[in-house]
């Protein structure tokens, strides 16, 4: 069973909330930049970082750069190069990033992303609130 806590993420910059998601107390996204910062992914990281901040601000990103995940209600992942971020869209007031990865894990990330947002929907729909760590 996963434990879920929220930390606002530091690209929310719109009317529309971007969080980062808790599991288990790891900061997923905070894990996926450390290990993808270093000189080789920063340029992706800083894409990825933009167009967070994009969607926070209410601004549709092109098709190449966001897709939906299959299986997975509110869905979507975003797309720079080899980067990927999967993240859910709840009640279209508010972002959770999920997790990320390369494109060449994308297969065992995306299964990952089914797990953690299947128990996330499940104990949002039983009522648990999210703590929001600041």
């Amino acid at each position: 069973m996963y434990i879920f806590a929220l930390k606002s993420c530091k690209y929310s910059r719109g009317d529309k909330v971007v969080y980062q998601l808790i599991v288990n107390e790891k900061d997923e996204y905070s894990i996926f930049e450390k290990k993808y910062g270093t000189k080789q992914y920063r340029s992706l990281l800083l894409r990825i970082g933009t167009r967070i901040e994009n969607l926070s601000k209410g601004i549709r990103l092109p098709s190449g750069q966001i897709g939906n995940i299959v299986g997975v209600k509110g869905g979507f992942e975003i797309k720079a190069d080899s980067l990927r971020v999967y993240y859910l869209e709840l009640q279209n007031e508010y972002f959770i990033i999920c997790t990320g990865g390369l494109k060449k894990n994308q297969k065992k990330d995306i299964d990952r992303f089914r797990r953690i947002t299947k128990e996330l929907q499940k104990q949002l729909k039983d009522g648990r609130k999210l703590e929001i760590e600041e």
